[in-house]
């Protein structure tokens, strides 16, 4: 489909020319060539022109692609690091929380053993108006 069209290298495009207002974004059949040539301005020995441009947009292709998996494998690492974290927090939470629970159940059967002993006491120092 593109195949045809061929770049000048010696003229500069200017750095939006491949705007396309349809969708908003860069869409330039030559815009991994002008990545590669801000890289690598030599080309390789032994090429002719016809099979340099072609091989710059797959070398620069490929650049662009080794990129974005680079890119989401950072994004991985981050979120795996971030809901790591995230998973520490919470089991220090339910920690604290099961510490608090089991101070409050302490200081519950504290307290019921305490009324029930002072029931107790009552019970044997009163005499029962039967005996």
């Amino acid at each position: 489909m593109y195949s045809n069209i061929i770049v000048n290298p010696n003229h500069s495009t200017p750095p939006n020319s491949n705007f396309n207002p349809k969708t908003g974004f860069g869409s330039g059949v030559n815009y991994g060539t002008r990545v590669l040539r801000g890289v690598c301005e030599e080309p390789p020995p032994g090429l002719g022109k016809r099979e340099r441009e072609p091989m710059a947009e797959v070398v620069a292709a490929i650049k662009m692609l080794g990129d974005g998996f680079v890119r989401m494998e950072q994004m991985k690492m981050d979120m795996a690091r971030e809901i790591e974290t995230m998973r520490i927090e919470i089991e220090m939470e339910m920690k604290r929380t099961e510490m608090i629970l089991e101070s409050q159940k302490r200081i519950v059967e504290a307290f019921a053993k305490a009324v029930s002993e002072k029931n107790n006491k009552r019970s044997k120092k009163a005499p029962s108006p039967h005996s």
